[in-house]
């Protein structure tokens, strides 16, 4: 019996797993099961699951992989905290990341969107991470859809993320924290990402890297 393309079944190795969240970028695939013969449909698969990307925290987690974070995380990109949605939703879909970084009062050298250079960034401090989750859950809320249903995406040029996304709290590891560590961590919902910190003696934060389940499962089981 063949799965369609973005669906498991019981039996899945956990490769294909992992080929489907490569391909469709997407963080969770459905489980199918074959329906009873006393179903009543067309269809010969039904699901009664999903797996997803974080399912495979645990796994790595009790692997004891010592790799350092630090060779795994990405550099965090931030904003200045009066950046409008529009502004960053336009930013994320052309660099083509989920998470942003909100900062404080960038220097005067920041261009007119709020993303700053190197030297603004040595100046600012780091508020919270925006990740695309919080921008639907507003754009699904009564302001969000009366933004959209005013001016279209246009009016959420006139939203500021401060005054209407919630921010998760920072959560900040040392660079040389393994990755089954880091998986522990990240096992808690409430972590949505780490912030991987300078080295001791370096704290400058405008060099924060950002590591996530993506970062953990797609750079240590490839």
């Amino acid at each position: 019996m063949d799965t369609f393309v973005g669906a498991l079944e019981m039996h899945s190795p956990l490769s294909m797993a992992l080929d489907i969240f490569k391909k469709t970028k997407i963080a969770f695939v459905p489980i199918l099961t074959p329906r009873k013969e006393e179903d009543d449909v067309a269809d010969d698969l039904t699901p009664i699951a999903s797996f997803a990307i974080r399912d495979v925290l645990p796994l790595i987690r009790e692997s004891n992989f010592e790799i350092p974070i630090k060779q795994l995380s990405s550099p965090l990109i931030s904003v200045d905290r009066t950046t409008s949605i529009k502004d960053i939703l336009d930013y994320m879909m052309n660099r083509g990341i989920r998470n942003i970084g909100i900062k404080e009062d960038l220097s005067a050298h920041k261009n007119n969107h709020g993303f700053g250079g190197d030297k603004d960034r040595k100046h600012a401090k780091l508020l919270g991470i925006i990740n695309d989750r919080k921008i639907l859950e507003f754009l699904l809320s009564h302001n969000g859809r009366e933004a959209m249903c005013k001016n279209g995406i246009a009016g959420l040029a006139e939203v500021s993320i401060m005054d209407n996304l919630d921010m998760a709290s920072i959560s900040k590891v040392n660079p040389n924290t393994t990755v089954s560590d880091a998986a522990e961590l990240l096992m808690d919902i409430r972590n949505p990402y780490l912030i991987v910190g300078r080295e001791e003696g370096k704290d400058n934060e405008e060099d924060s890297c950002i590591l996530t389940p993506w970062d953990i499962v797609k750079k240590t089981l490839k």
